[in-house]
């Protein structure tokens, strides 16, 4: 990698949701640890972007294999939220650009 810069844990350049498939297929029985989240404008801002790193590995691990159905509404309401502004007034909100 040749350069580091802090992302949020949806967008950076590894596709945390496909290691989390990866460690589940080879039987990984460890932790996963978050670290590294962008500051944040909040008032506890380590802990609100712990809060979103943690939410989002919850997540996903949270759609079995094979739930397609709930795949594609989660899928579907993000998409919405990003389509609509929603998602975009989230982040200008709680996110130091």
């Amino acid at each position: 990698m040749p350069h580091y810069k802090e992302t949020f844990i949806d967008d950076g350049e590894v596709d945390v949701l496909r290691v989390l498939r990866i460690l589940h297929q080879h039987g990984y029985e460890g932790v996963v640890i978050p670290d590294h989240a962008p500051a944040m404008s909040c008032p506890a801002p380590w802990h609100a972007g712990m809060a979103f790193a943690l939410g989002y590995l919850k997540a996903g691990i949270a759609v079995a294999k094979g739930n397609k159905e709930l795949l594609t509404q989660l899928n579907k309401g993000l998409a919405e939220i990003k389509a609509n502004g929603t998602y975009q007034q989230i982040f200008d909100k709680y996110f130091v650009q």
